[in-house]
């Protein structure tokens, strides 16, 4: 290796310091790095490194880490957009590598479902082709270093509102952590909803991953909701419980006014005066009776859906999505509007686990609002167990 490219540093200091500083210490480039500061740059011999180090010391700034680096490995290391084409090998096992604890938590096989995903893209780009409502359905960045992805970000519109765009995959090699890419990326990820029309944009954050929070709250996100994720790893045989005075019946895809309008109900205020129920995410525009069939189809899965009926209004709807596969986990969501919560939260639970008596004992998920805990006791009796809980944050322009 050539000296010059030895002599590439990396040092990370405790807090956030002003990029004027760079000069004191030799033109080293300051970035922030989740509240701390990263300078990066080349030294001609270690007499000048100490020197550096010398002047954190007098200025009493507390060293984090030093990192040595290859100059031709920084000079190699880029920002593009995501390919949904040929990058999807490379996002798993960057996912993988970074959350390999998390994987294991939830239960199933990711790489399967990285699979069943990649199936559905040939149909998802014949119909961005077709309609703007199927574009900027996975966008996204990465950091590349020596051609592999180290760190990712997707973005995309949250359904078919333009107005609301959602963050998430960030992601992070171990190796490549604590250097301010995530805040990189998220940063292009904002620019980038902004300038296709977004008005806020959402992102889900673990209640455990207490620097991901504070790198968005520094970015400007409110927290204006938190949902727990739950898994049964073997459904039981049961037979659904009666809900007298109800009517419980299939739900046709068609019906989105009335999901609507629960949802209308359902949600709390507090959230709503953040975040409004948007009309534009319950929508079914008619091509979705063909690509929500074709869909199923590819990924040999079912949707089932249900409304319960109380003197003509309908007052809870339940989806539940069933598996052939073996390998990829069953879902369950349920909206019940909260004068009917205590009712109906058990005979819809009993419904869904009996319908299930038909398909493999995948794990089944669900996922409920944090202060329903109501919802989450009935779901622990029934065997359920926590995944982990998310807070819900949101960025408005």
């Amino acid at each position: 290796m050539h000296p010059a490219q030895e002599n590439c540093y990396q040092i990370c200091i405790q807090g956030v310091l002003d990029p004027k500083w760079a000069e004191w210490f030799d033109d080293f480039t300051i970035t922030p790095l989740e509240g701390d500061s990263l300078l990066t740059g080349q030294v001609p011999d270690q007499a000048a490194l100490h020197g550096i180090l010398a002047k954190i010391r007098d200025l009493g700034l507390i060293l984090v880490f030093i990192k040595q680096e290859n100059k031709m490995n920084l000079a190699s290391e880029t920002i593009r957009p995501f390919d949904i084409r040929s990058d999807m090998d490379g996002m798993t096992d960057l996912i993988e590598g970074a959350f390999a604890g998390e994987l294991q938590n939830w239960g199933g096989d990711f790489r399967e479902q990285m699979r069943m995903a990649k199936q559905t893209m040939p149909l998802v780009s014949i119909l961005s082709r077709l309609s703007t409502n199927f574009q900027h359905v996975f966008d996204g960045f990465v950091y590349e270093a020596q051609g592999q992805i180290v760190s990712m970000v997707n973005v995309q519109k949250a359904g078919f509102d333009i107005k609301r765009w959602i963050i998430g995959n960030v992601a992070t090699h171990p190796d490549y952590q604590r250097r301010g890419l995530a805040r990189k990326l998220v940063t292009r990820a904002i620019e980038h909803a902004r300038t296709y029309g977004a008005e806020v944009v959402m992102l889900d954050v673990r209640t455990t991953a207490q620097p991901a929070y504070s790198l968005y709250r520094s970015l400007g996100f409110i927290h204006y909701d938190s949902a727990t994720s739950l898994k049964l790893d073997n459904p039981p045989q049961i037979l659904p419980k009666p809900m007298p005075g109800y009517i419980l019946r299939t739900m046709k895809l068609g019906e989105w006014q009335a999901r609507y309008q629960l949802a209308l109900s359902e949600t709390p205020q507090a959230v709503q005066d953040f975040l409004p129920v948007s009309e534009a995410n319950f929508r079914v525009l008619p091509f979705e009776y063909v690509t929500g069939f074709l869909a199923q189809k590819i990924q040999r899965a079912k949707i089932q859906r249900w409304s319960v009926e109380k003197d003509g209004q309908v007052v809870a709807v339940m989806t539940l999505v069933s598996q052939k596969n073996t390998k990829i986990h069953h879902e369950l969501s349920m909206r019940i509007h909260p004068d009917h919560r205590a009712m109906l939260a058990e005979p819809l639970l009993t419904q869904a686990l009996a319908a299930l008596q038909d398909y493999p004992k995948n794990i089944l998920r669900a996922e409920i609002r944090t202060t329903y805990t109501d919802l989450l006791d009935l779901f622990q009796k029934y065997g359920f167990i926590e995944i982990e809980t998310n807070h819900r944050m949101g960025l408005k322009f």
